[in-house]
């Protein structure tokens, strides 16, 4: 006895590849909307590195007006690097200038 494979039918290939062509448009939609979000987002992510880089600096210029033991804690919410060491006198420094890339924390 042999056995006897059926094939589909033409219309339902038909239908599947109809299918399959749809679904490639929807996903060829979603990752375009996917590659769009993305480029939004690293241009947020950058101009808000931007940002904290200056608003740094400017931490930096208020603590050499003020004296870094008389910045109130509000101003540090966004603060990117802030140092307290304590000194051999016992005494702590604070400092808001960051290290260079090079130099150990």
């Amino acid at each position: 006895m042999t056995n006897i494979i059926q094939f589909p039918e033409r219309k339902e290939k038909v239908l599947l590849e109809k299918q399959m062509t749809e679904m490639q448009e929807s996903l060829s939609e979603l990752y375009e909307s996917i590659n769009r979000i993305d480029r939004g987002f690293q241009h947020i992510q950058n101009a808000t590195l931007e940002l904290e880089d200056n608003y740094q600096e400017l931490i930096q210029l208020y603590a050499d007006i003020v004296g870094p033991k008389n910045v109130d804690v509000k101003w540090l919410e966004y603060c990117t690097f802030v140092s307290m060491e304590t000194g051999e006198d016992g005494e702590v420094k604070i400092s808001f200038i960051p290290p260079d890339d090079g130099e150990e924390l």
